[in-house]
């Protein structure tokens, strides 16, 4: 409308200087005829016109941008370890003593002197000194070869693998952005709102 009033103002304007310019010339032109002999210079008629139309292409919003939260679920994972059953250890063994049996000679009775009645060559009586030998017997007895005594030995650690369930990562939440969604549309716009205007046309009309 701002279009039509200002073209509307421009052809008023136009008129009232033509109007000035030629004076019964330009009154006749209007459709008022002089009768004093005047020349017509140039004549123009008002015409209605009609609106003009055009496409324009333009975007408009289908959905606004939106967050969105979603939760990850926590993680985990079996892990396998080894654990201490028993720790090493040193550990005391009794070793009885050891016993073997010997065969060893034993004086019974020892050797002695006595005296003794014998009778000489040619019957004689003598008195003589003799040596009786000892009486010697082997007898077998048992003897320690070894005391008893501890022996101390080491007994290593004993491990076993177990498995567990070890956290990876815990819950959390992620914050998610969907862009806003658009697409373009084309309408159909008024480009002039048409109207009336005053438009050149032959002169003597």
């Amino acid at each position: 409308m701002v279009r039509f009033f200002r073209n509307a103002l421009i052809a008023g304007i136009g008129a009232m200087v033509l109007l000035s310019l030629t004076g019964v010339g330009a009154a006749q032109a209007f459709g008022w005829h002089a009768h004093d002999g005047a020349r017509t210079l140039a004549c123009y008629k008002k015409v209605r016109r009609a609106p003009t139309y055009g496409y324009v292409t333009r975007r408009v919003l289908v959905r606004p941008g939106w967050r969105e939260v979603v939760t990850l679920p926590a993680v985990y994972a079996e892990r396998r370890r080894r654990v201490l059953v028993r720790p090493g250890r040193r550990v005391w063994h009794h070793m009885p003593a050891r016993y073997d049996y010997v065969r060893e000679r034993r004086v019974v009775r020892p050797a002695y002197t006595r005296w003794v009645h014998k009778r000489g060559l040619f019957h004689d009586h003598r008195l003589c000194k003799v040596v009786v030998p000892a009486r010697v017997t082997t007898v077998t007895r048992r003897v320690m070869v070894a005391p008893p005594r501890r022996i101390a030995s080491y007994e290593p650690p004993v491990y076993r693998w177990v498995s567990e369930r070890v956290l990876v990562r815990p819950t959390k939440h992620k914050v998610i952005f969907h862009a806003p969604e658009y697409r373009l549309v084309r309408e159909r716009v008024i480009t002039h709102p048409g109207g009336w205007a005053w438009v050149p046309v032959r002169p003597g009309c």
